[in-house]
């Protein structure tokens, strides 16, 4: 739905003009090859096939590892580098590829640490509770789904980070799905506070993005993915979690 969006606005708005020598650049400082996209290959067939996160996730850094040194041309020891510091280009292309690396990743993983530790104080002092229980009555209602993407829009415009937002409404939502549901809580959230925290203008993860972009708010509107794919989840979920619909655990009417 979202490529066929994009196709028709395409097709009515074309573009006027295009620059390429961001393209030039790119072909003059890389190598490209088919062979790239092995990294990513490894990523979508090993999980379906039954391998463990943590070893598919290992064999792409490992295979992208080998194919920069063996097609880009530079050491071991600066591939290195760049995957523990970044990447820094000098050439023109800096503003756009620059970044990345382990450390770039340590503030992410300092803020899912200390929000596992609040979360695990309010868990102990049964700070929630109430509104636990609030929420699993008005599952048996409108559906867990429904709960989720209620949530999914209020965590994201009061704690203004996606990542935050997602573990207080897990921490939150979990006593409607119990132990043998999480499988759904999990896919439930995956397409409730993930993207919607996109659409809060003043959330991180949808204020950066613009930023970066150089867009305004009237962006949003054309961010289809972002809201089709909870609407979509909505009437389709009956199809993946077919015990859910027949203890009429949500509901999409």
């Amino acid at each position: 739905l979202t490529l066929g969006i994009y196709t028709v606005l395409s097709l009515r708005h074309p573009l006027s003009g295009f620059d390429g020598t961001l393209l030039h650049t790119l072909d003059e400082n890389f190598s490209f090859s088919w062979l790239l996209t092995l990294p990513a290959l490894i990523m979508l067939v090993l999980p379906l096939l039954k391998v463990a996160l943590p070893i598919s996730m290992g064999l792409s850094a490992l295979c992208a590892f080998v194919l920069t040194v063996a097609l880009q041309r530079i050491s071991p020891l600066q591939a290195l580098g760049i995957a523990v510091l970044g990447y820094a280009p000098d050439s023109a292309l800096a503003p756009v590829l620059s970044g990345g690396g382990f450390f770039s990743m340590v503030p992410t993983m300092l803020l899912l640490l200390c929000a596992g530790g609040c979360t695990a104080i309010i868990r102990g002092l049964h700070l929630l509770d109430r509104a636990q229980a609030l929420l699993l009555r008005l599952s048996g209602r409108i559906g867990r789904f429904a709960v989720m993407f209620l949530l999914g829009f209020a965590a994201p415009m009061i704690f203004c980070n996606q990542t935050i937002a997602m573990i207080f409404c897990a921490e939150l939502a979990e006593p409607m799905y119990g132990e043998r549901a999480r499988l759904e809580m999990m896919s439930d959230l995956s397409c409730s506070v993930v993207p919607s925290a996109a659409l809060v203008p003043w959330c991180i993860s949808c204020s950066v993005p613009l930023a970066m972009l150089g867009a305004g708010l009237r962006a949003l509107p054309f961010a289809c993915y972002l809201y089709l794919l909870p609407l979509c989840y909505f009437f389709t979920k009956r199809f993946y979690f077919r015990k859910a619909a027949e203890h009429q655990d949500f509901v999409t009417r």
